[in-house]
């Protein structure tokens, strides 16, 4: 543990050789300007530092077109100006100091040294009066200070001692004294330098390596120089909560949540962690509803991360860009607020403290939050804020009751919405949601065909349902290529069962129907008339059967013409009456005797005809149905014979026999579901315009869907509020309610902090009249760190609850108290780097991280890197990157999943889908997929030539 601590304070104590605060070795016009170098433009450099050392301002160059040397320190002052008034707007922090005088000399190490002694804190403006001119002017309500990062980098690498002591006497000795009597000081605490004396101001030397001077280690020079340059000492303070870290670990004393990121023991996110209980009851929900005091808006995964946090020790929210992150801390905020919380928000940049303070201004809410980007440039805005605090007067308007009516009145709807998104929601036993339902389906009067299926819906579901409605559409790719209804044979029973032999079987039977059918055609030709039938022949074949061997021969005996005269005269008479249509028979000699003759052998022969013809037909029953075989029977009957019928069978079966065997086997072997669908389908749509399968797939599903969706409305009768318009009503209802919700909120949290007030002046009246004194004060005004120290546990931190820190400043004021604040929030902690936020986790009970991983990790812009050696091999404590890649290795994690700020869904899509696995929900207020798009290439044909790009620019 010990050896971490260590290892995190070396990286913060940038003692490598390119750290300007230890070891000056050139100029660069970014980061310094030598004050000797006024010479060139006829200022005295040792009178313009004794104007400044007395805390004057004082114009230090002013441009003259004509000479050429003030244009060129201004340039020189342009580039450090710019530079500095950057790294303000990046971190709020303005180090920009007049460093005099300088110390020079070796460490034990042997490593050179040259830095700035004190440090006097100035500000660098820029004038246009007709020409440019330069002003440095002094911070007055910031006290000069001793450069601390040198002589932390003495104390750890000389092994010396500067107790806090040193650094308030150094604040009074650097407004007065010489080289001499600062020489003499130093010695007090064992470091024993000489001293340069020189009548004037001497210039800084720019040395490369082998150009550095040589010191005896351990000895050390002070120099009569001056520069008004960038000398950061931000991370001073942090340093220090790392020395009183070690100092802890040495006293056996327990760091807390610290301890837990130090040892790095990854937790897994569990459902129990992902979801909370849903199970409140009535009275519970409103009691909880109640409890949260929320000023802004929030979608379900801000508001999840809210609740949560009331049973977490701490969370790790993964904020993509546009989802909120900013809105859901100021949520927090508030809420811990309304809970008598004290709250800390740390953030590296300076923009992300800006966000959330404007944020809380716009709802009325800063009055109570302490905003500190430097602790120096910002004290006397907090002193004022204070003193505003302690010294106003507010009537309290009591909204507790209504406020509580009003989160009743919310659960209230949303119970009632949550009935219908219950029935909206809650899968069914088919699988399938109400909601799916209505997306899938088509409105009902876009549906021309719908069948009835609710006899088989039990046996659909949306497991099997693509396999139902694939076999439906297999099934009228079959029917379709076999023209539906219309193939010849569309009457034939199943042929799942039958073998080839049964082909050769059917093809022999159809031959045998077709011929005869043939012959019975030429009998009924030859009569011509309707009346002759095969049933007639067949109702007198009897009778002809007597005679028709007589009929059918020559031969003219006595016996043969006795026999037909009797059956002329009395069995057949009718017979040959209706031969001859009711004309009298003149008998056997007539003229008409011979044709009537063969008349009633054909019939004779078409009865016997008819009779093999329809038993034959019978044969047919084994593979076609009965009732169209007795259709047949019937036609046959009365003289209607289906020869054409019977030809395109046979001639079907030659070809298809294979092919409609696969479809009845295909057919057979499906769900009786299934085929009840196909049967619908057969009945209601057998042929299609377009594609058979096609229309009967869809008519398929929307019918099961029609169904299921009345099945849901029967039970869930709430549900139809969705179409009438109830809805609606009831969300408008929730939104009022909630945003008078977040009004009343407001008024209760600013109740609430003004009650706080009244109560410390009450509790503690001495402590409150000191800080009022504090914060009036004129002169001798106390450093905010004091001043913190002082009040933070007798009433400070509850007057004001929240403060928007960055780590250095949280540092620098708080003292090292373990869970000083209740909630410690890291914002943009991908920025953040490990050793920069141990010590604000240390402060704080619950700790919320939140970042964007997919942003660049901490950014060395500004300081200079620490070396480490590229053979160590690193544990996962020391690869982690930031705050946010090591916490989120300890922490629960959360991700705010809804998407707002980009208008463009194309935009945000490609950053969605490239960096963040698709997790993030598109707001529905964005523009769709635009024409034109929001992104479109252009071709340019550039060329880089010359440092330029003339066709691009």
């Amino acid at each position: 543990m010990k050896e971490k601590l260590v290892s995190l304070r070396d990286k913060l104590n940038n003692i490598s050789k390119s750290n300007r605060s230890i070891r000056l070795l050139k100029k660069y016009n970014k980061w310094t300007f030598d004050l000797y170098e006024l010479n060139k433009i006829g200022l005295t450099p040792d009178e313009v530092l004794t104007q400044l050392l007395q805390n004057y301002s004082k114009t230090i160059v002013k441009v003259n077109h004509s000479k050429e040397e003030t244009l060129n320190l201004s340039k020189k002052l342009t580039t450090l100006y710019r530079n500095i008034n950057s790294i303000e707007e990046e971190t709020g922090l303005y180090d920009l100091y007049l460093g005099y005088p300088f110390i020079e000399g070796s460490m034990a190490d042997g490593t050179y040294i040259r830095a700035p002694l004190f440090l006097h804190p100035y500000k660098l403006n820029r004038f246009k009066k007709g020409n440019i001119e330069w002003k440095v002017d002094p911070i007055t309500d910031q006290p000069p200070q001793i450069n601390r990062t040198l002589f932390l980098a003495l104390q750890k690498l000389n092994e010396m001692y500067f107790p806090e002591q040193f650094y308030d006497e150094a604040e009074e000795l650097a407004k007065s004294g010489d080289l001499s009597s600062w020489s003499e000081w130093l010695k007090k605490f064992n470091l024993n330098l000489s001293v340069n004396e020189t009548e004037q101001l001497q210039p800084i030397d720019d040395y490369r390596k082998e150009e550095i001077p040589t010191f005896s280690r351990n000895s050390f020079r002070l120099n009569n120089q001056a520069v008004i340059g960038h000398f950061a000492q931000g991370d001073s303070a942090i340093l220090k909560d790392y020395d009183d870290f070690i100092e802890l670990l040495e006293e056996d004393e327990d760091l807390g949540i610290v301890d837990d990121f130090l040892n790095v023991e990854v937790v897994k996110n569990d459902d129990s962690t992902d979801s909370l209980p849903s199970d409140k009851n009535f009275k519970e929900q409103v009691e909880h509803e109640t409890s949260k005091s929320l000023v802004l808006d929030t979608d379900a995964s801000q508001e999840k991360i809210i609740d949560l946090l009331e049973v977490e020790k701490g969370m790790v929210v993964h904020g993509p860009p546009g989802t909120g992150k900013s809105q859901v801390i100021v949520n927090m905020i508030a809420n811990a607020m309304a809970k008598g919380q004290k709250v800390m928000l740390v953030t590296q940049k300076r923009a992300a403290l800006d966000v959330v303070y404007q944020r809380l201004d716009a709802l009325n809410l800063s009055s109570n939050v302490a905003l500190l980007h430097d602790e120096k440039n910002d004290r006397k805005k907090l002193y004022n804020k204070i003193s505003n605090i302690l010294n106003r007067s507010q009537t309290l308007e009591d909204v507790k009751q209504e406020h509580k009516n009003i989160s009743e009145q919310i659960i209230k709807t949303e119970e009632e919405m949550n009935q219908v998104t219950k029935a909206l929601f809650t899968p069914q036993g088919h699988g399938f949601r109400a909601y799916d339902l209505y997306g899938l389906s088509k409105p009902y009067k876009d549906q021309e065909t719908v069948i009835d299926l609710r006899e088989v819906l039990p046996g659909i579901n949306k497991n099997n349902l693509d396999d139902i409605l694939n076999d439906v559409g297999t099934y009228a790719d079959y029917f379709e290529s076999f023209d539906g209804v219309n193939n010849p044979v569309n009457d034939r029973k199943p042929f799942n069962n039958t073998e080839i032999a049964d082909r050769m079987k059917l093809v022999e039977i159809l031959q045998k129907l077709t011929d005869d059918s043939s012959k019975i055609v030429e009998y009924l030709e030859h009569f011509n008339d309707e009346d002759i039938t095969p049933a007639y022949s067949l109702g007198i074949d009897s009778k002809l059967e007597k005679v028709y061997d007589d009929l059918n021969t020559n031969e003219e005996k006595t016996l043969q013409k006795l026999r037909l005269w009797l059956w002329t005269s009395f069995t057949g008479k009718t017979i040959i009456e209706d031969l001859l249509d009711g004309d009298k028979f003149k008998g056997l000699s007539s003229k008409e005797w011979p044709k009537l003759r063969e008349s009633l052998a054909f019939l004779y022969e078409l009865s016997q005809q008819s009779n093999e013809l329809l038993t034959e037909l019978n044969k047919l029953k084994t593979y076609f149905k009965d009732e169209s075989i007795d259709q047949f029977s019937k036609r046959i009957s009365k003289g209607d014979i289906p020869l054409k019928d019977f030809e395109k069978k046979l001639d079907y079966i030659k070809e298809y026999f294979d092919k409609l065997r696969e479809m009845d086997r295909f057919y057979e072997s499906r769900d009786s579901h299934v085929q009840f669908i196909i049967n619908s389908l057969i009945e209601s749509k057998p042929n299609s315009g377009n594609n058979l399968r096609d229309d009967w797939v869809d008519i398929a599903r929307q019918s099961i869907y029609i169904h299921w969706i009345d099945q849901i409305e029967a039970n869930h009768p709430e549900i139809a509020k969705i179409g009438t318009g109830s809805f609606k009503q009831l969300q408008s209802k929730l939104e009022s309610l909630l945003k008078e919700k977040q009004d009343l909120t407001i008024k209760l949290l600013q109740n609430e902090l003004h009650q706080k007030v009244d109560d410390v002046k009450e509790e503690n009246r001495k402590a409150v009249k000191d800080m009022n004194h504090q914060t009036n004060k004129k002169r001798m005004i106390w450093k905010v760190r004091r001043f913190v120290n002082e009040f933070s546990l007798n009433g400070l931190l509850d007057i004001m609850p929240v403060w928007l820190v960055s780590p250095e400043v949280a540092s620098a004021i708080f003292p090292l108290e373990e869970k000083l604040f209740d909630l410690v929030v890291f914002d943009e902690a991908s920025q953040c780097t490990v050793e920069n936020g141990i010590p604000a986790i240390y402060r704080g009970d619950k700790i919320v991280v939140a970042g964007d991983e997919q942003q660049l990790p901490p950014s060395s812009l500004f300081k200079s890197s620490v070396e480490v050696d590229e053979d160590d091999e690193l544990d996962e404590f020391e690869e982690s990157e930031s705050l946010l890649n090591l916490a989120k290795r300890i922490l629960p994690n959360q991700m705010l999943e809804w998407h707002y700020r980009s208008k463009s869904e194309e935009l945000i899509n490609f950053s969605n889908h490239a960096f963040y696995n698709g997790s993030m929900q598109i707001a529905p207020n964005v523009n769709h997929m635009q024409n034109p798009p929001a992104i479109q290439w252009h071709g340019s044909n550039g060329r880089w030539i010359n440092q330029h790009n003339i066709v691009e620019a």
